[in-house]
């Protein structure tokens, strides 16, 4: 089970995979580390896997899927007119680029798009620019080291009835409270962010009943979605056993095979790169330098 993280994934797979070991974690998201293109670094996925087989297998939906619900997210809201910025890291780039493909899908033009460079002092040259492609809605997919809340504050200031998006590389306190330097409150309101986990309330059943055990367990009373996932993979290395046996090849091969699995989660399987399929996104907004519910986006 793991890895929480996707650099230490990263680290991981190819040594597991090398000796057969199933690997399924419950949070890892970055593009590379089961597909190529957008997001994805240099010889990425292949160099993970010196075998030739796969063996990962993860339970959020990718970066991928986060960047087609951020398309939905701006399309839902009457967003028709939109600028992406990124600040070209693998990450930033990967999904500035993926929201631009989706967004056009959707039918939505896309008036601007720039590097954000982060070592700017200032960014109202930038949103001056933003603001004469006539674009309504604003989408920054980057970190919030690279000029985040610099960049948000500058273009709140320039477009003062645009909407403004943000990936999950923002969804933290040090872009949403001010005290951690963080944006002012005013531009943090008109701000929606994306992240993998979903409030409590909006899992099935199953999975609101399992926090609730936990939280009565354990005393916490607002459990981190992410005892979810970290339950789920459990309970396949468990029931993949139960299954197969312990045998590594064979539960590798049966998680391969694994459809429509009624869970905590929902309901999914994996698909050929070892993707969930599910394709729900959480939708947060900021309120009191913290984020805070605000719906589902599911992905096309």
């Amino acid at each position: 089970i793991g890895e929480f993280n996707s650099g230490g994934s990263a680290i991981s797979i190819p040594l597991l995979n090398q000796w057969h070991v199933p690997m399924i974690s419950p949070s890892s998201t970055a593009i590379g580390l089961t597909r190529d293109g957008p997001g994805a670094g240099l010889g990425e996925p292949e160099k993970y896997y010196p075998t030739g087989e796969r063996h990962y297998f993860r339970l959020p939906p990718n970066d991928r899927v986060q960047a087609g619900a951020i398309a939905v997210a701006m399309r839902d809201r009457g967003c028709r007119r939109l600028a992406v910025l990124h600040d070209g890291e693998v990450y930033g780039a990967g999904v500035g680029a993926l929201v631009r493909r989706a967004a056009r899908r959707l039918g939505l033009r896309v008036a601007y798009t720039k590097r954000v460079r982060s070592q700017h002092r200032h960014y109202r040259r930038l949103a001056r620019r933003v603001r004469r492609s006539r674009a309504r809605c604003v989408a920054y997919t980057g970190i919030t080291a690279n000029g985040a809340v610099r960049l948000f504050r500058d273009l709140a200031r320039a477009l003062p009835r645009a909407r403004l998006f943000g990936s999950d590389g923002i969804a933290e306190t040090g872009f949403a409270d001010r005290r951690e330097g963080g944006v002012p409150p005013r531009v943090g309101r008109r701000v929606l962010v994306t992240v993998a986990t979903l409030a409590p309330e909006a899992y099935p059943e199953a999975g609101r009943a399992m926090l609730q055990r936990y939280a009565d367990r354990y005393g916490d009373r607002f459990p981190d979605p992410y005892a979810l996932y970290g339950y789920e993979a459990m309970r396949l290395i468990l029931d993949g056993v139960a299954a197969v046996g312990p045998r590594r090849l064979a539960l590798t091969d049966w998680l391969r095979a694994l459809r429509d699995r009624p869970s905590v989660l929902g309901t999914y399987g994996f698909d050929r790169f070892g993707d969930t399929t599910l394709r729900d996104y959480g939708l947060y907004r900021i309120r009191g330098g913290a984020l805070h519910w605000a719906g589902t986006v599911r992905a096309p």
